[in-house]
């Protein structure tokens, strides 16, 4: 296995691969804002660019995983670095936003009627319990603002909530039947879900004392990229398209607020010492 390691993963590949994410969001945006039509919810026919976006960024990923996966990475810390105050603001904000999706997710579900179709209800009890879960997963990020090295079985137990918490938002994004499956928004909305419970994972292993250093900086960069592609193209399609408070802008915002605060943790990460 050990002639399968690369080199010893370069910071300066790092910040590469950081700037490339950067590259993905401007080019998803965009997308977007060009060709998107919301009235099918697909781009405009002919266009050959989202294929284009679409291949390069899925090679970019895979690549990201499985490179830095591959890299020694002895030089790093085994222990999670302290939160700095960028990641603490971020973390914070992050919170108080998956708060408010869940508030937002539970008052919308007592508002809704009886006179559901099935798709409809199962999508209801994915909302339900999210909703429910929302108050216990936003403590996640707060307490590693505050108390930043204590406290590791309840910062295990509080990531296992937030990453099942995902999984139900996810699903229920999964049945709404609002808009088509192939809905590049909706897609790229499940992508950054997927890698934000992909990037919350890696770090829970971290408190469990169980650290994979190269997977995480390699979820870290793919999970940033899904969730600054989301959040910056969806909140700027919201506003500048719509002109209007889109009901999924609060999950957007959240993902905005995470990639800041994955990214501070990374670049935290980097300098601490062994």
């Amino acid at each position: 296995m050990d002639k399968l390691k690369f080199s010893t993963l370069n910071k300066k590949i790092i910040y590469l691969l950081l700037a490339c994410a950067v590259i993905f969001t401007a080019f998803q945006s965009f997308l977007v804002l060009k060709y998107y039509e919301a009235d099918v919810f697909l781009y405009a026919h002919g266009t050959i660019l989202p294929t284009v976006f679409n291949v390069l960024i899925s090679l970019f990923i895979i690549g990201v995983l499985v490179y830095c996966s591959l890299c020694t990475c002895s030089g790093y810390s085994d222990k999670l670095a302290n939160c700095s105050g960028v990641t603490c603001l971020f973390g914070l904000f992050a919170s108080v936003a998956l708060l408010a999706v869940g508030i937002f997710e539970f008052i919308g579900y007592n508002q809704r009627t009886s006179e559901l179709m099935y798709m409809t209800q199962k999508q209801d009890k994915f909302i339900f319990w999210s909703a429910v879960l929302s108050f216990g997963a936003f403590i996640y990020y707060f307490i590693f603002c505050i108390i930043p090295d204590k406290l590791n079985k309840l910062k295990t137990f509080l990531g296992c909530i937030t990453v099942v918490w995902h999984i139900l938002y996810l699903l229920s994004v999964y049945f709404d039947m609002t808009s088509p499956l192939n809905d590049p928004i909706r897609l790229m909305n499940e992508f950054a879900l997927v890698g934000i419970m992909m990037y919350l994972t890696v770090e829970i292993r971290y408190l469990c004392g169980i650290p994979k250093k190269g997977f995480y900086i390699g979820a870290s960069i793919a999970a940033f990229t899904l969730l600054l592609c989301s959040s910056v193209s969806n909140l700027l399609y919201a506003f500048c398209v719509n002109g209007s408070l889109d009901v999924n802008v609060g999950i957007y915002v959240y993902q905005f607020f995470a990639a800041g605060y994955l990214l501070s943790r990374l670049l935290s990460q980097l300098k601490a010492k062994q």
